[in-house]
């Protein structure tokens, strides 16, 4: 049986990922790696090595956060509250993500000193690989790509006088020089060979000027697409729209004397769009902060207090400034605050990764591959409110969803949903879905953006990267004003609803939405102190 294509270019494009979060985790275990062409990080982070046709670049500099023992050991810290808590199935110190990943990329993470990673997230979707700095020679390199099936298939060959291994389905690795190598699409490896031979340009323009103009051992630059610019919708606390006038994001993780700092700026083309900007990222800056400060202690496990107060005092610190064209948030603190700020984000990145190349080893590319991409994305949550025996109470709750970008098609009758509030568990299915005798209630859908009608009609169907979705869950409590429950099912029935009494102001819930690849988005509903007057608030 011959290989799938886009099996093979999915497994060298998630060992990249692997290789670049064993890298970074690496580092952080104290791990020395000497490298003979240790980068200069005021000269661009390795921008003469990019292959003009990237448009987003991520690198990471392990020589520099090796030598961070006070952010491994907040790190280790994070980590260890993780594990205590109930549903934590991950590793419980760095030292522990190291063997995770290793077993999953089959390389030694202390011998890798330096990635980065390039892709075209305007034009080529398909486009990207990962550049690797390292002490291992090729048969060390290769031997652990093979033991992990990443290239198992490969055949070698040559391109330009370096060699080349051949993965079928426009997928490679790429022998650049001692300790040198390239993962990824077969014209990304053949650019970075180019590039590294003087044979073509690298990454040039304005966008080499954005990503060389950050400093740090992790730092970052990236084209914004329109697509990944939630659209605008009614009852949203913040309207993210004006974030589509950036034409560039960048950002880095750099130390600053005892302290650590943490930065994004958002590139605008005018100083009007740039005020804009600034006005969307420091209302979201408040409302995180609002958001964390305002969790009560039953809702924090006290094994994660340290970790929800270093995000709060973190949130509190951070500032939000424009110079010009240019929009900042940054923030500056001690290894330990700053390291819950940094792992938040990048943990699921590189454990996530690692963990789902580990599975695809075990299982097939294509299920790790739509367990990494294939979520929902939430984008808002209204709660429509109804008058019982003239109380206001949340009779209904609409979330407005589209798929995560990189998703694959998602389909909405495949979708699960559990909502756990003060009043129990109940598990959800899609309407069309629905068995009163094996589920707790049912939600059914509506269309918002829908350009190629895949979710009119009896149609389930989120195809597109801007098609949005309503979905509705009737909470019990009829007479919703503004609302459509539940005639927004197509066949209403009392056993759809999952509570009588509905959420009550200050009352909250959370919901777990799984699709059919098993991947999870979970949110959080919080009922306003007071619904006087509103037919519809924000939870």
């Amino acid at each position: 049986m011959s290989p799938d294509p886009s099996h093979s270019r999915r497994t060298l494009l998630q060992a990249s990922g692997a290789l670049l979060g064993t890298a970074t985790v690496g580092s952080l275990a104290g791990c020395s790696v000497l490298n003979d062409s240790k980068p200069d990080q005021t000269a661009g982070g390795r921008a003469d090595a990019v292959p003009d046709d990237a448009s987003a670049v991520f690198y990471a500099d392990a020589d520099t956060l090796l030598a961070d023992s006070e952010l491994k050991a907040g790190i280790d810290d994070h980590l260890a509250d993780l594990s205590a808590t109930d549903g934590y199935s991950g590793p419980a110190s760095v030292d522990e993500m190291l063997g995770t990943a290793e077993d999953a990329a089959g390389v030694d993470p202390t011998a890798l000193s330096e990635l980065l990673l390039f892709a075209d997230v305007e034009g080529d979707a398909g486009y990207g690989g990962v550049l690797v700095w390292s002490d291992l020679d090729e048969d060390e390199f290769v031997d652990a790509l093979e033991s992990t099936g990443v290239i198992a298939s490969a055949e070698e060959s040559e391109y330009e006088g370096n060699t080349v291994y051949e993965q079928s389905g426009n997928a490679g690795v790429g022998v650049l020089g001692s300790g040198r190598f390239v993962l990824g699409t077969e014209d990304a490896v053949e650019d970075a060979i180019d590039v590294d031979n003087g044979d073509a340009d690298a990454v040039s323009g304005s966008f080499r000027d954005t990503y060389a103009g950050t400093e740090g051992s992790i730092r970052f630059a990236t084209a914004v697409p329109e697509s990944w610019v939630p659209s605008s919708s009614d009852g949203a606390e913040i309207d993210p729209q004006p974030i589509s006038a950036a034409k560039y994001a960048s950002g880095s993780f750099a130390e600053n004397g005892s302290d650590r700092t943490l930065e994004l700026t958002f590139h605008a083309g005018t100083e009007d769009d740039a005020e804009d900007i600034e006005s969307v990222v420091d209302a979201g800056r408040v409302l995180a902060e609002d958001r964390v400060g305002g969790l009560s202690d039953e809702e924090i496990e006290p094994e994660m207090e340290s970790v929800v107060a270093d995000l709060e005092s973190a949130l509190d610190d951070a500032s939000v400034s424009r110079d010009g064209t240019t929009v900042s948030a940054t923030y500056t603190g001690p290894p330990e605050t700053v390291g819950t700020a940094l792992f938040l984000p990048l943990s699921g990145l590189f454990l996530n990764t690692a963990g789902f190349l580990q599975t695809e080893a075990e299982e097939t590319g294509e299920q790790s591959h739509e367990q990494v991409t294939n979520r929902l994305q939430v984008f808002n949550v209204t709660g429509r409110v109804a008058r019982v025996d003239g109380e206001a109470t949340v009779g209904a709750a609409e979330m407005t969803v589209g798929k995560a970008p990189g998703a694959e098609d998602i389909d909405l009758s495949g979708v699960t949903m559990q909502w756990v509030d003060d009043a129990g568990t109940y598990d959800l299915v899609h309407e069309s879905e629905f068995d009163e005798a094996n589920t707790d209630g049912a939600f059914a859908h509506g269309a918002i953006k829908d350009p190629d009608d895949s979710l009119a009609g009896g149609g389930t169907m989120i195809t597109e990267a801007d098609d949005r979705a309503r979905l509705v869950v009737d909470l019990g409590p009829q007479g919703v004003e503004g609302g459509e429950m539940p005639g927004v099912f197509d066949e209403p029935s009392d056993a759809v609803t999952i509570r009588d009494t509905g959420l009550d102001e200050g009352q909250t819930a959370s919901v777990r939405m799984t699709t059919a690849s098993g991947t999870a988005t979970t949110v959080r509903l919080v009922v306003p102190e007071s619904l006087a007057g509103a037919d519809a608030v924000r939870l």
